[in-house]
């Protein structure tokens, strides 16, 4: 039998997150591959095909949209060099020359004896560190970096709880107030659309790069009232764009900020259920998330009757396998959804028909880690930062030929030099 009763239970226990069984499919490819040998034969396509009651060519298609699986036997150790352009400023080819000279394998192929693959890929969202390249799905980074407030002559609030050692624990969140703008919304029972009220008020536009008003978007989900099918938020973490690598620090450092955010939204959305969609590379982000999960959930903060209330809500996690074009957000949802991830057309907008044809919401990791600091603090002092169309702050990735390249947390407005030159220390 080639999937093991274990692996079965698994299977079964990731389909009861997804409305549709078929949903975990992904995830259980990254299982089976973990598991079953590195790579993906014939035989594992057929009895997942089985046991997902698809056509085999079905489960082909999705494993060989996505560059993280394998449909040939790899090494046991397999490396992956990044080639994209900050690690290659840095040196990327010469990191990949010498690990060809030291393990004996060409990029693309396997080593004589079979313990390494190597590959040369695309961007692993480490720019600020590079060069840097993943063995056995572990960082190893030519520089060690860490999240930049910025000059203190403007006040940030996105990264300043990480200067605690614990800022990624459940424990270290709360000593910094976290959680509090949620526990008020449900202890007040502040109606819903009060909630999308101020952050429509905020002036809060999109981190993940079109820059459209947040609250505006989350007015767009259908009135509760008038339609009564089940409503979902996609918070997009599929941060593959060169260049880009601020949710990353987000999510592995202050991961309690992006669930707050999610549960807000939540009870202004009527939302039934939240999917964080994380990029396969991010595996310590992942990680951070799924460990925060638990613990809000043995904190009654996630699931049913939060905190003693009416109020329910799930947040999930769902892995992808490294497919660019799934940043997108209609190809992020084709994927949550267990398919290849081809963009949809639009309309219909994914307010009214989203996952598995479903309201839905699709927002950016920065965008709802915004959203308990508007709720604490005011829509007035958030507009107070940033520019007249533009508030906040926002947090900025330098990489490549300066002198401290990272992640920098400035006003909307900042002038390029002033960030490349004040912060990042110039070339």
């Amino acid at each position: 039998m080639v999937l093991t009763d274990t692996l079965k239970a698994e299977f079964t226990e990731l389909a009861c997150h997804y409305p549709e069984r078929r949903a975990a499919l992904i995830p259980a490819l990254h299982r089976c591959q973990e598991e079953l040998g590195g790579w993906l034969s014939p035989e594992i396509i057929e009895a997942m095909a089985e046991w997902f009651d698809m056509e085999p060519v079905e489960v082909f298609s999705v494993a060989s949209f996505y560059p993280m699986f394998f449909l040939k036997p790899v090494g046991k150790h397999i490396v992956s060099v990044c080639r994209n352009i900050s690690c290659d400023l840095r040196g990327s080819q010469e990191l990949l020359d010498r690990v060809c000279q030291v393990t004996g394998a060409k990029a693309g192929t396997n080593s004589e004896d079979g313990r390494f693959y190597v590959e040369h890929v695309e961007c692993q969202g480490s720019c600020a560190n590079a060069p840097m390249m993943v063995v056995d799905g572990i960082y190893h980074e030519g520089r060690r970096d860490s999240g930049r407030p910025g000059s203190m002559s403007h006040e940030t609030y996105l990264l300043s709880r990480m200067e605690r050692g614990d800022s990624h624990t459940l424990a270290g969140y709360e000593a910094q107030g976290g959680y509090a703008a949620f526990k008020k919304i449900l202890s007040e029972g502040t109606p819903p659309k009060d909630v999308t009220d101020v952050v429509k008020e905020s002036g809060l536009r999109g981190r993940g790069g079109a820059g459209f008003p947040t609250g505006l978007k989350w007015s767009f989900m259908p009135n509760e009232e008038q339609d009564s099918r089940t409503r979902y938020m996609a918070v997009n973490a599929d941060e593959s764009e060169p260049g880009t690598c601020k949710d990353r620090v987000l999510m592995e450092r202050d991961p309690h900020g992006l669930l707050e955010g999610c549960l807000i939204a939540a009870w202004a959305m009527s939302l039934h259920g939240v999917y964080i969609y994380v990029r396969g590379e991010y595996r310590m982000s992942y990680r951070r998330l799924e460990e925060a999960i638990q613990e809000a959930r043995a904190a009654g903060l996630i699931g049913k009757n939060i905190q003693g209330t009416d109020f329910s809500c799930e947040i999930h996690m769902h892995k992808g396998a490294g497919a660019y074009i799934c940043g997108e957000e209609t190809g992020l949802m084709e994927s949550l959804e267990g398919k290849r991830g081809h963009p949809r057309p639009k309309p219909p907008f994914p307010a009214g028909f989203g996952l598995w044809g479903q309201p839905t919401t699709v927002n950016n990791v920065e965008s709802i880690f915004n959203v308990p600091f508007i709720l604490e603090r005011g829509a007035d002092w958030f507009k107070a930062i940033g520019s007249e169309k533009s508030s906040g702050n926002f947090l900025c990735c330098i990489s490549g030929h300066v002198e401290k390249p990272g992640v920098y947390e400035v006003p909307l407005g900042t002038p390029a030099s002033t960030i490349l030159n004040e912060h990042a220390g110039g070339v």
